[in-house]
């Protein structure tokens, strides 16, 4: 026989059990929720930064279209030797090494002419044996001087052949 004083009590753990229970699977549900809202969280930050991704890709290739439609291309020439620099790459790296390249071979040249005309004064004074660099020398000087931007393809040294009646013997 259950007295009341039992019936009550295990009435009263039974109230405690349920509470417990409630209160436990409350817990769950606010973990459950918690993850699913980092989940989601996760989720918008990813769609997010393809979003990003998209729009950084399209601004690249507009630069790159707008640089390609309208390309700034250097040309130096003096004598046989002539040096092509592409100033439009998308890459500020590559583009500041063109930059100076420019700023190196338009220094190489008019140094290459001042020596031109010190022989030209020496030979007409009557000097022996002044001479000034050929366009090889002067050609590989400049590639030992620019390489940067030769490797990364936005210079070029171009040598024409000697005509056959000015060839040194």
């Amino acid at each position: 026989m259950v007295t009341t004083n039992e019936a009550t009590l295990r009435a009263r753990m039974a109230a405690l059990t349920r509470e417990a229970a409630a209160k436990v699977r409350a817990e769950k549900a606010t973990e459950r929720k918690a993850a699913t809202d980092r989940l989601r969280q996760r989720a918008s930050n990813d769609l997010a930064m393809i979003k990003q991704g998209e729009r950084e890709r399209a601004r690249v290739e507009a630069m790159t279209a707008a640089r390609a439609a309208q390309p700034i291309t250097a040309t130096l020439t003096k004598g046989r030797l002539t040096v092509t620099i592409d100033l439009t790459s998308p890459e500020p790296l590559i583009r500041q090494t063109a930059e100076n390249a420019v700023k190196i071979t338009v220094n190489r040249m008019l140094r290459w002419t001042d020596a031109q005309t010190g022989v030209a004064a020496a030979q007409a004074l009557g000097a022996q044996g002044a001479s000034s660099a050929t366009a090889e020398e002067i050609s590989v000087y400049l590639a030992d001087e620019i390489r940067y931007a030769v490797k990364h393809g936005s210079a070029s040294i171009t040598v024409a052949p000697e005509p056959k009646s000015k060839r040194r013997k």
